[in-house]
């Protein structure tokens, strides 16, 4: 990516502390998910789900939007700069495509489907247990949105131009 395509109001590099916080913050919601609905079809849909959420979060994400990305090779919010050069040559993620893939995870597995789970469980097994993980899933995804949106997007050296930032600006 150009210099002129940088914000330059962004962080040039985060802390330990607040890659650390964000992943923290980003793997709580499927924790919470797996937990409250281990009772759906004896722990295989919880499992499922965790393993794919760590699984996208570690390998597939850095492919599909962390090799073009500013802070390839770099020290980005979520700590997925490092993880794509470990893993990746920069760029061949697909640039629109692998954004666009990237923003129906996040909404449809990541949310979607323990939402789904835990309106099972609330309909047809209701329980108190199911319901304060429902409330706590629910209070931790919007925790993660906002922490990735208040934290991680406006800080970013190319939040302007990266196309999972609720600031980019359209052309």
């Amino acid at each position: 990516m150009t210099d002129e395509n940088r914000y330059i109001f962004g962080r040039e590099r985060y802390s330990a502390k607040a890659v650390c916080f964000v992943t923290a913050v980003t793997a709580l919601p499927p924790v919470i998910g797996f937990w409250g609905t281990f009772d759906i079809a004896h722990g295989v849909f919880a499992s499922a789900y965790l393993a794919v959420c760590f699984f996208w979060y570690i390998v597939v994400q850095p492919k599909l939007v962390c090799a073009n990305c500013a802070y390839y090779d770099g020290v980005c919010a979520r700590g997925l700069g490092k993880v794509a050069a470990l893993l990746y040559r920069p760029g061949g993620g697909y640039e629109g495509w692998g954004a666009k893939i990237a923003a129906f995870f996040w909404r449809y597995w990541y949310a979607g489907v323990p939402t789904c789970g835990f309106l099972y469980l609330l309909i047809f097994r209701l329980s108190w247990p199911t319901v304060i993980f429902a409330a706590f899933f629910v209070a931790a995804a919007l925790t993660a949105y906002l922490v990735s949106r208040n934290y991680c997007c406006v800080n970013c050296l190319v939040r302007n131009t990266c196309l999972r930032s609720p600031f980019r600006e359209r052309t």
